[in-house]
């Protein structure tokens, strides 16, 4: 990416990293490999997530689901990758 876009690419992951940590994660089904979560967004809408899902967020991925958690990370895309170590991880609330 060409270092003029860097400032911008770093903003709108900074504002998508709000959108994310505004959902909740309410659910994990699956074994290990083929995990599932299930996300209620703040409009009430549910978003079913696993590895390779595209995101209503352009510039972010889910890296890993564990048990309870959702871990996601700036996309590795060519096209939309922005040199970021950012990752924001959900957790199911008790």
């Amino acid at each position: 990416m060409p270092r003029s876009l860097e400032p911008v690419c770093q903003k709108e992951i900074q504002d998508e990293g709000s959108i994310i940590s505004s959902w909740r994660l309410r659910g994990v089904i699956g074994q290990e490999s083929e995990r599932k979560g299930w996300i209620q967004v703040p409009s009430g809408e549910w978003l079913k997530v696993f590895l390779q899902v595209r995101l209503p967020v352009a510039h972010w991925q889910v890296k890993r689901i564990g048990y309870g958690t959702v871990l996601f990370s700036p996309s590795t895309s060519p096209e939309l990758r922005c040199n970021s170590t950012q990752s924001i991880e959900l957790n199911i609330r008790k």
